[in-house]
């Protein structure tokens, strides 16, 4: 079997310090650049790169704190599940920290923040986001899509419990306003570390805004 691809969905000159921080731990990671100004575009062509490369691959957004061991806890985390979608972030408070990991109906899917999806669904993909109707004119709602594409081929998703990554709080590229809240309750030992000294300080001062801004956070430090 294939080891496990990276891709990293990013805007040309947007958040270089958190793309640098995201390269330098995990090295093999992909960039996924929009230069349609469409992040509906941008992952349709990143399942697209997926599906000629006929691995199976995270993707990751670029508004993220890695927790420390991440490819390593990323290959546990799908260990026999490689052909099914696994969610590896999570903002279902209440149910994550009762129920810990588990199958998830389609419905419940949202937050593309870091998420496994097998090779052998790309392609489909690709065709299904290239025919859907509803997308913003933002080009955002790129979970939703992903959502409504489990529902047609009822398919299950497996939620991954505790959450691999942690989304910073930071104004989305396509809203001047900042995603608050939208954050894991169950995310643990957050990889701050960087071999580039701007980035480092650039995500240390991120990561401890965020946890300042959401007191539910305290002891994730």
């Amino acid at each position: 079997m294939k080891p496990l691809s990276y891709f990293l969905r990013t805007v040309p000159g947007e958040r270089q310090e958190i793309v640098t921080y995201i390269k330098d731990r995990i090295p093999s990671v992909q960039l996924a650049k929009d230069g349609w100004g469409s992040a509906f575009i941008n992952m349709m062509m990143s399942y697209h790169i997926q599906s000629m490369a006929g691995v199976d691959a995270v993707h990751l957004e670029d508004d993220i704190v890695l927790t420390q061991d991440f490819e390593e806890k990323v290959a546990e985390a799908v260990e026999g599940k490689r052909g099914q979608i696994v969610q590896l972030f999570s903002i279902k408070h209440k149910r994550d920290q009762a129920l810990g990991s588990r199958w998830e109906s389609s419905s419940t899917f949202s937050m593309n923040q870091c998420y496994c999806v097998p090779g052998v669904m790309a392609e489909a993909l690709v065709a299904f986001h290239s025919g859907w109707q509803k997308r913003s004119s933002t080009g955002g709602g790129c979970d939703l899509v992903l959502r409504e594409f489990m529902k047609a081929y009822r398919i299950r998703y497996f939620l991954h419990v505790p959450s691999l990554v942690q989304h910073l709080d930071l104004p989305i590229l396509i809203s001047p306003s900042p995603m608050r809240g939208r954050c894991s309750r169950t995310f643990e030992r957050p990889d701050l570390v960087c071999s580039d000294a701007a980035a480092e300080k650039t995500i240390r001062s991120l990561y401890q805004e965020l946890i300042g801004n959401n007191p539910a956070l305290k002891g994730a430090e």
